[in-house]
């Protein structure tokens, strides 16, 4: 989601950066980004829109694999299609996710909850080929069955399309089995190649997703060829020019100085300072009322004219002394003006000691949300645990620049079910596997002091008790041990990314040498870089999500899996080779996550002549390759 009505914001203020996505013979671009997320709630809306009284299998597949093809359509990607799904969220985004499902904009600052209602549990049904189809926003969430059927869904349509007209293109995907937000998995994506040394700095990008966060990791990136895609905005796409976007806030931060300036350093400093805005991870700051970024860039104007300091350090944090600096000016602005709402009984406001640490939290929150953006994810469980925001003189007066800890603890994501759990409410108990539901809807529940039954509202968000997570983990415990094998799959947090390649497409030899499991050299020049690893022979067919699809025949798709060129899953006596990344400066990622095998093995579940897991295993051979072409070598060992 990100800032809220910030998108609207800029196509007011900058109307000509934002156009009607239209497709024509000479639009190109090398690289495009698929956040699948995006369309399945766009395939919901027009549900919505259209009054229909459900959705079908096909019907939803239909939607989705549409408008997955106008985004290719509208690119035209000569090189390589990026798909991403959003896996475990951070616990820092698990908050929102949570307020936003328990409600959806009342007009009463107090609501009343029915824990036991069930309306939703008789509506999502399943079709006859076991394919779940959602009925809400709701189901679009990892570890859920939709979810899971989802994955195999994106994968028929690889597939499909890879052994149609789009034979010349390779595609990765990132499914939700993979922990992460499926913008932050494109664009970790994006920062690895753009910080290889042999990256070509000429290729175009199209991002395309419908999140207003989108816009903060794209110009984190200071990519000068990207453009993003946003789908069914209205009922039609748009796209917006990041380069043109980043010159406007470049003149609209710094419009009066007689230094030379850094441009990227501007970027970054007004990313640090839109956190003030509120975003998935925080809340606004009070100060700004309504207002949008007007405010922010004058305060900004203010403080540079006279401190000609940078808030941020070029990629390696924040220097909080001169962000203390900045909300000092901002103070002296006309506070904007909010709609009022009713005080949360669960937080003690006046108290002092707790002022001290909500400021001290929000300022350590700005500085989580920057490292994210950045393409880190400094910890998967840290969290602002407070609903308000503080005031601008409380930080001035708690926030103390020296000293100040911007580390954090180094962790892992939470399960995909412990994150439902944390997000659902209790009508949407159905979603999760049955040992759990009871710990959404029983009233004698370890957890059901986390499930109100009546709960205030401010500013359109749910006031609800943070979940301990000690207290999640002990009640989940006893649910583990009853879970059959499928649904411990869909639990998991270490799948695996595979890149998939047409018969046409420069890479195929290589992949389909992998499947048949053989070692030599290829030639090959620098496009896509990381490592490709074995994952099975190739399939002869490929089974369709539902009965109404057809099966794939004679398959031309060969796979591999992929990892960045920055992780490494292999021991020291391995005898493959990563691609050296030459450049100190390089994105570092502080979580890297193994990406073992829990399952079989996809092409296993859809092949007749697939290998057995532990055939896989024996047979397991690695491939590093710069990417595919005709110069470079590529060594198989």
């Amino acid at each position: 989601m990100g800032i809220p009505g910030f998108f609207r914001w800029l196509s007011l203020r900058y109307p000509h950066i934002v156009k009607e996505a239209k497709r024509s013979p000479r639009n190109k671009t090398d690289f495009l980004y698929l956040d699948i997320n995006a369309f399945f709630h766009v395939a919901l809306r027009k549900k919505t829109a259209n009054k229909q009284k459900k959705l079908t299998s096909r019907g939803m597949l239909s939607k989705v694999f549409a408008e997955m093809d106008v985004a290719l359509n509208i690119s035209n990607p000569q090189v390589l299609v990026y798909i991403a799904m959003d896996g475990v969220a951070p616990r820092a985004k698990m908050n929102e996710q949570r307020s936003r499902r328990f409600l959806t904009r009342p007009s009463s600052d107090e609501v009343v909850y029915d824990t036991g209602s069930t309306s939703l549990t008789n509506e999502s049904e399943k079709s006859k080929d076991g394919f779940f189809v959602p009925v809400d926003n709701v189901s679009i969430s990892a570890g859920t069955e939709f979810m899971q059927v989802a994955n195999d869904a994106i994968k028929y349509y690889i597939y499909q399309r890879l052994n149609g007209r789009f034979k010349n293109l390779q595609i990765i995907f990132n499914d939700s089995s993979v922990a992460g937000e499926g913008e932050h998995k494109i664009f970790r994506f994006l920062n690895a190649q753009r910080s290889h040394p042999e990256y070509n700095s000429k290729y175009r990008h199209v991002v395309c997703g419908g999140d207003a966060d989108f816009i903060m990791y794209a110009l984190l990136t200071h990519e000068p060829n990207l453009r993003i895609l946003r789908p069914g905005l209205e009922g039609k796409d748009v796209i917006l020019n990041i380069n043109t976007l980043r010159k406007h806030i470049i003149h609209d931060m710094v419009q009066q100085t007689s230094m030379e300036i850094d441009e990227d350093n501007i970027i970054e400093d007004f990313v640090c300072i839109a956190n003030f805005l509120g975003n998935d991870f925080l809340p606004r700051l009070t100060h700004l009322g309504e207002a949008r970024v007007d405010m922010l860039f004058s305060a900004y104007n203010s403080y540079f004219a006279n401190e000609k300091r940078y808030i941020t350090k070029k990629g390696a944090g924040i220097n909080v002394e001169n962000l203390l600096r900045f909300i000092k000016y901002l103070s002296l602005k006309k506070p904007g003006s909010m709609r009022k709402g009713k005080r949360s009984e669960s937080e003690n406001i006046n108290d002092e000691n707790n002022i001290s640490k909500r400021a001290n939290d929000y300022l350590k929150t700005i500085c989580w949300s920057f490292q994210y953006y950045y393409g880190d994810c400094p910890s998967w469980r840290y969290f602002y645990p407070h609903h308000r925001p503080p005031t601008i003189p409380e930080i001035l007066k708690h926030v103390k620049a020296h000293g100040f800890d911007q580390r954090f603890n180094a962790d892992t994501p939470m399960r995909p079910f412990d994150q439902l759990i944390c997000i659902l409410p209790p009508n949407s108990s159905y979603l999760v596997p049955l040992p759990f539901r009871s710990l959404l809807t029983d009233p004698n529940s370890p957890l059901q002091e986390y499930f109100p039954k009546v709960f205030k509202t401010l500013h359109y968000k749910a006031i609800l008790p943070f979940v301990n997570e000690e207290h999640l983990m002990q009640a989940m415990e006893p649910g583990y041990a009853l879970l059959d094998e499928k649904e411990a799959t869909r639990n998991s947090i270490d799948g695996r990314t595979h890149m998939y390649a047409g018969r046409d497409s420069v890479s195929f030899q290589t992949l389909y040498s992998l499947c048949r499991g053989v070692t030599q050299n290829f030639s090959a020049s620098s496009i896509v870089f990381g490592k490709l690893s074995y994952d099975g022979p190739m399939l002869r067919s490929v089974n369709a999500p539902v009965s109404e699809f057809k099966e794939i025949n004679f398959n031309k798709v060969a796979i591999a899996q992929y990892q960045l060129p920055l992780e490494s899953d292999e021991p020291e006596s391995s005898r493959s080779y990563s691609i050296p990344v030459k450049n100190p400066n390089a994105i570092s990622f502080a979580h890297k996550l193994r990406e073992r095998r829990l399952s079989s093995d996809y092409g296993s579940s859809h092949s007749k002549n697939a290998a057995t897991s532990s055939d896989q295993k024996n047979k397991s051979k690695y491939s590093n390759f710069g990417s595919f072409g005709k110069n470079s070598v590529l060594g198989f060992l």
